[in-house]
Parts: structure tokens; sequence; C-alpha cells
């Protein structure tokens, strides 16, 4: 659970300091981290360049002609080309010949363009991931370890100006689970229900 730290201690450094790759995979079980960074990757690539050149790809229709083409073409006054691909058909178990073909073009990348894969479980034993790997950056966004989750958690309340002890933290991770996305809905709900008191208690978890 550290390497999830240590990880995004250095995407975070990379990112700062204009270091890019051409290409970087987002995944792991936490939806919010996945999206979380792969908006950090996107306007760090981006810096002063528009919107107009990102292209986004959700789901299946896409094939590696179409996603190479766009790859090639020039950004338009703008120093870098984002292209996101998001559950995309390449890391899927029927388009094999598509990913492979994708997957031999990687080491072509033109400078002028980055690739941001964004994947819950992604098959590690895909040419398409090993190539990644081998030219790219890939940031695993497991579940935080207990002590990370409740710090952000808590910060989460601190935000909103509301304190909560260890206790009620407790409970209140206990009742939310670990999944940042719910984490994040409930404490919303918490936070309207707490709103100018100071404070979460337990009282206030079990009654909201």
């Amino acid at each position: 659970k550290e390497d999830f730290a240590q990880q995004q201690k250095v995407l975070n450094q990379q990112l700062k300091e204009g270091n890019f790759h051409r290409v970087y995979l987002l995944c792991g079980n936490q939806a919010y981290l996945r999206l979380q960074n792969r908006d950090r990757v996107k306007d760090a690539l981006l810096g002063d360049g528009d919107e107009m050149n990102v292209s986004v790809y959700t789901g299946m229709d896409i094939t590696a002609r179409e996603v190479i083409d766009q790859a090639q073409t020039l950004p338009f006054f703008a120093d870098r080309r984002v292209i996101i691909l998001e559950n995309s058909v390449f890391f899927s178990k029927k388009a094999s010949a598509e990913s492979d073909a994708l997957a031999a073009w990687i080491p072509e990348i033109p400078e002028s363009t980055s690739m941001v894969f964004v994947e819950e479980s992604p098959d590690k034993r895909k040419k398409l991931y090993k190539m990644i790997q081998k030219h790219g950056f890939i940031h695993s966004c497991e579940n935080l370890s207990p002590q990370m989750l409740g710090k952000w958690t808590a910060g989460l309340f601190r935000k909103a100006g509301l304190a909560v002890d260890d206790a009620a933290l407790r409970l209140f991770l206990d009742t939310a689970g670990e999944d940042m996305m719910n984490i994040v809905s409930e404490s919303e709900k918490l936070i309207s229900y707490c709103l100018g008191q100071g404070k979460v208690t337990q009282e206030d978890i079990r009654a909201s």
C-alpha cells in the first residue's frame, strides 16, 4: 500500500517538473484516484494548451488505426495533443488483434502526443500492458492503507469546517467502506447534516 503513495509522489514530481511520458496507464480498484489522476495528468500535459487538443474515447467503439491517426495529428497552437482512452476495447478480451496493433505502435508515439489509458483491471499479460510498462508510466490506484484513508477522510470534514475524532472517524469508515467515491458521497450527506456545529460525532453518524 505504500507503493501507491510512493508512485503518487513520483508522478506528482514528474508532472511538476514537466518530465512527461508519452503513454500512461492509470489503473486499480479506486475509481476516485483513477479519475483524479486522469485529470491531474491531462492538465499538466496540456499546460496552457486548449482543450481542443484533448480527445477522449470511452468504451469499445474505436480502432487502433483511429487512435494512431489521431495521435499523429499535430496539436493546434499547443505543445501537445492528449488522447484519453477509458475502459477501452484495447484491454478487453475480445480485441486482441486491435490491442496488439496499438501495442506495436507504442514506441512510435510522436513527441507531440501523450496517451492516457484509464482502466480498472487491465490484463497484465497483454502486449499493450507490457509496452506501456516499458515505454511509459503505470500507476496502480488501489485501496489506501487504513491510516492514509483515515487521514484523507478527516480532511474532507476539515475542509467543511468540521472536526472529527478517531472514534467517530472509525465508525464513519466502518459504515461507508473503503470505496473513496462512496466515502465522498456519504461524507457530503453527513457534512450537510452537521453543518454549523463545528464537529462530527458518533451520534450524528448513526442519525444521518
